[in-house]
């Protein structure tokens, strides 16, 4: 009987030892979880803009508007447009778009439109004295050519072509004076 006495005593060892790591394993990782910053409820709180104003007097700080590049684009744009015209710049895209009215206005469909083209700018708007859109302009560099940034372009692209605003893309200045349609609001262009 010795012999089963010992099969005994090394069952329950190894029982108290799979007791022990489950406890080192579950019980005391559960309530670090529960002390750590996951249940932290001052963690959780909601940083609110108002409250950062409140406490700091240098919560912004002003920018240049436009890039160099569309700086100077803008300002050859301006001297060479007919008086006819008026050019705008960074115009958020939601201002001139919006979701097509035989969609429900607050379904879903119409809020996931409204979301997407609420993000954007537009580099540059031609207008006409009524205010209507004669031409969007981007002014494209090398972040265009990124895999993200060339998806966000197509969806930008087919929103301006489902709205009927015919959209350009260019480079630099001299590549939106080659382009034939631009030469409609332009000034005498033989001496451009």
């Amino acid at each position: 009987m010795c012999w089963v006495e010992d099969i005994l005593r090394c069952e329950m060892m190894w029982f108290f030892c799979v007791l022990i790591l489950l406890f080192f394993l579950v019980i005391i990782p559960f309530f670090k979880l529960k002390n750590s910053n996951l249940y932290n409820t001052d963690k959780k709180k909601k940083v609110k803009a108002t409250d950062i104003m409140s406490n700091n007097n240098n919560s912004f700080e002003r920018k240049p508007f436009l890039t160099k590049r569309e700086r100077e684009f803008f300002n050859n744009l301006r001297g060479d447009l007919k008086s006819e015209y008026y050019v705008f710049s960074q115009v958020r895209v939601v201002d001139i778009i919006t979701p097509n009215k035989q969609i429900i206005e607050s379904s879903r469909e119409f809020n996931a439109l409204f979301r997407q083209v609420s993000q954007w700018h537009c580099d540059f708007l031609i207008i006409n004295r009524d205010f209507n859109v004669e031409l969007a302009i981007e002014l494209d560099d090398s972040t265009h050519n990124h895999p993200k940034r060339k998806r966000r372009d197509e969806i930008f692209n087919t929103a301006f072509s489902h709205s009927g605003i015919t959209l350009i893309r260019v480079c630099d200045y001299r590549q939106f004076l080659n382009l034939p349609q631009c030469s409609l609001f332009l000034k005498n262009n033989d001496s451009i």
